[in-house]
């Protein structure tokens, strides 16, 4: 009974995000009428995502970005549930799954994850990596653990950390997708949903979580809140043309229309700073300079003296 309870009130709260209004990645509906929409004022503020991610020369680095830790991400869970909710391909998550480390203050549950793509692999991510376009993104929503949901820390400064992969396409198959992927032929239609019970988190992300890129930004569907810590990873995750397809096929709530290109334009940064997590050899020879700098400073005072 709890658990029957439970699904019910939280795959609501997850889906609230995708609809909270009529709104969609084309005319009229599409994001540049987002802000005229009833409670999608913030589409319009000025810390939106997604953004252009720097080349990593143009990043700073950030020693406090540490890896992650993630929790119960390598468990079987017996409450999974994709959805085909009309916008996207999206993995329901109810259970003991929490992220930490990567320089966020506290413990973040995760609630769901979902895919944006392209009509074809020259497009679909919403993030660009040095105005560089992926075929296919992932996000793994995770929301702070001192709220007690995700609607209720969706609006907060820290109420959201998500973590976001870049795909590229390769020639096979990505073996430890196939299982979640093969499972998109049973939500063809907007609405269906399947129970997922083989498919464990960490083989969908790639093993070591410490090089990334970081910012603050929001939502990237409406409401828009700005609320989010962005985490885009540097490695990128395989996928082959076949599977593409399979999100390619997914329809839409509008008859006969297939969801593609759903993805947000990119938003302008605004002064806002990216970091990264990792070093380059750039950034030691900039503190080699530097010491250089002062001991001959140092040296050219003692010399006066």
């Amino acid at each position: 009974m709890f658990y029957s309870a439970t699904l019910l009130v939280v795959f609501g709260l997850i889906n609230d995000f995708v609809t909270c209004a009529e709104w969609s990645y084309s005319s009229p509906y599409g994001p540049s009428n987002w802000t005229t929409m009833h409670g999608n004022a913030a589409c319009g503020l000025r810390a939106q995502s997604p953004i252009d991610i720097p080349d990593a020369t143009n990043a700073q680095y950030d020693e406090m970005l540490v890896p992650f830790v993630v929790m119960g991400f390598e468990k079987k869970t017996n409450v999974l549930k994709l959805v085909n909710n009309g916008h996207t391909a999206q993995l329901n998550i109810i259970g003991d799954l929490k992220v930490s480390g990567g320089g966020l203050s506290g413990t973040y549950n995760t609630a769901q994850l979902h895919f944006h793509w392209g009509s074809s692999s020259n497009k679909g991510s919403e993030h660009l990596r040095n105005r560089t376009r992926y075929p296919l993104e992932m996000h793994i929503v995770n929301y702070n653990s001192k709220y007690d949901s995700l609607t209720n820390a969706a609006p907060k400064p820290d109420g959201l950390a998500v973590l976001g992969f870049w795909f590229k396409v390769v020639a096979e198959d990505n073996k430890m997708f196939a299982k979640l992927v093969n499972n998109l032929t049973k939500i063809q239609n907007a609405d269906d949903e399947v129970d997922v019970t083989d498919v464990l988190v960490s083989d969908l992300i790639i093993p070591k979580l410490d090089k990334y890129y970081r910012y603050k930004g929001s939502l990237t569907t409406p409401p828009c809140y700005e609320s989010v810590t962005w985490t885009m990873f540097e490695e990128t995750i395989p996928i082959s043309e076949n599977q593409l397809r399979l999100f390619r096929n997914l329809k839409e709530k509008k008859p006969n229309h297939k969801i593609v290109n759903n993805f947000r334009p990119v938003q302008q940064l605004n002064g806002r700073r990216v970091s990264r997590s990792f070093k380059l050899e750039t950034d030691g020879a900039n503190t080699i300079c530097s010491s250089s700098i002062v001991t001959v400073l140092l040296v050219y005072l003692l010399h006066l003296l």
